[in-house]
């Protein structure tokens, strides 16, 4: 029984890393299950960590800042959170490959010691005259989907315009009240 069990092994090794010729896929599935249901093979499934979204966050997450020092570098713009159903640790990244230029070194991913949460941080000011709109992609994975694989979820910043260059105008009176038969000239108000 010993070595029928240890040639179960290797096959079952063998289906697990999809290595046999000139079979197709479904053969191999329910022969796998067909071992896994006798004993012969134990079938471990790893499910993908997720994020958790906040609620009113649809299919992009949609963070809105305003521009230059309003929200200085160092600022934590969002904090992404998630899990893994399976319990394994999770790791945080950002997907260099999907930004462009005016993206670039925009932000930085700092994974907690719990391991449920990272912190997105601002690395430099924000400018709307140059970029209104960032498109970020932030990854996820629990270090079990294989080499370069990972969950995607989409950040969105939006850069708010503050009013920066001159003339810069002061609050004033939202209404002006004249008296009919007023003098002439009269100055009504004055903006600064």
């Amino acid at each position: 029984m010993k070595q029928k069990k240890q040639v179960d092994q290797n096959l079952c090794h063998h289906l697990y890393k999809s290595k046999l010729k000139k079979v197709d896929l479904t053969t191999i599935v329910l022969v796998g299950l067909i071992l896994a249901t006798q004993g012969f093979c134990s079938v471990s499934a790893n499910a993908p960590p997720r994020f958790i979204l906040e609620e009113g966050d649809g299919a992009d997450i949609v963070v809105r800042l305003r521009e230059g020092t309003a929200t200085p570098p160092g600022t934590v713009i969002y904090i992404a959170r998630g899990f893994d159903p399976d319990g394994d640790q999770i790791t945080f990244g950002l997907n260099e490959a999907t930004l462009g230029p005016a993206s670039s070194g925009l932000v930085t991913v700092t994974n907690s010691p719990s391991g449920n949460e990272a912190n997105i941080v601002l690395n430099k000011y924000l400018d709307a005259e140059f970029e209104t709109q960032h498109q970020l992609v932030l990854t996820l994975t629990d270090n079990n989907l294989g080499q370069g694989n990972f969950i995607t979820q989409s950040l969105v910043i939006i850069v708010d315009d503050v009013n920066d260059n001159s003339p810069i105008f002061e609050p004033h009176q939202p209404s002006i009240l004249v008296r009919e038969h007023s003098a002439t000239p009269l100055q009504l108000a004055t903006i600064r």
